[in-house]
């Protein structure tokens, strides 16, 4: 019978799905060192992971394993090239986070912006005269840098262009054409992009920059 080993709590509605399911034999992992992985995966058939790191040693003699599941978002903590070498596939949960990480990313940008900390630490401790203090700056007009233009950066870029920034972005894996029509300007050195002012063109809805 197909031995499914979990790493990591899940929520009970996730697990009512595994118990539903008939000719399974399902497993938790009170702890997820490396030892127990050692330990563990040679009877797994299968291996639901969520943030505890995956040893690669852990897979030389996991012969039944036919399936790592990492229940979230990238796989830095799953020992890829050895799975590959192995045949066993490894699956990601899709963009069920983009949004939530691109609001609290913009959350802290206003947050920065307008001082918040500050401000409320002031008034809290009855330092009213901060109100004289300049402290918050308008995001209107101003340049966002977004390193990465996946999924997460496209969905704070329109967050932002909503705000009226303007919006640059770098990675070298998507196209000049797919930012631009995005309109968000690509630079090719963020670094460069960070030490200098970047000119461009406003429109309502879109920030048409050239590449540096």
């Amino acid at each position: 019978m197909p031995r499914v080993l979990i790493s990591g709590s899940i929520d009970e509605a996730g697990m009512a799905v595994l118990r539903a399911r008939p000719g399974l034999i399902i497993e938790e992992m009170a702890s997820s060192r490396p030892e127990d992985f050692l330990a563990r995966l040679p009877d797994a058939d299968a291996l639901l992971l969520r943030i505890a790191f995956l040893p690669g040693e852990a897979i030389v003699n996991a012969k039944r394993l036919k399936v790592v599941s990492r229940y979230g978002v990238g796989y830095d903590n799953v020992p890829l090239d050895v799975l590959t070498a192995h045949g066993v596939p490894v699956t990601v949960v899709g963009p069920v986070h983009t949004d939530t990480v691109a609001e609290h990313a913009f959350f802290l940008l206003i947050a920065l912006a307008k001082a918040g900390l500050r401000q409320d630490a002031a008034m809290r401790a009855g330092n009213w005269a901060i109100r004289a203090a300049p402290l918050a700056v308008d995001l209107a007009g101003k340049t966002l840098l977004i390193i990465g233009f996946g999924r997460i950066g496209r969905s704070l870029a329109k967050r932002a262009s909503v705000f009226g920034m303007r919006i640059v972005a770098h990675d070298p894996f998507v196209p000049v054409a797919d930012m631009t029509a995005l309109g968000v300007g690509k630079v090719d050195d963020w670094r460069v992009a960070l030490a200098r002012p970047i000119s461009c063109r406003c429109t309502r809805r879109a920030f048409p920059i050239q590449s540096a």
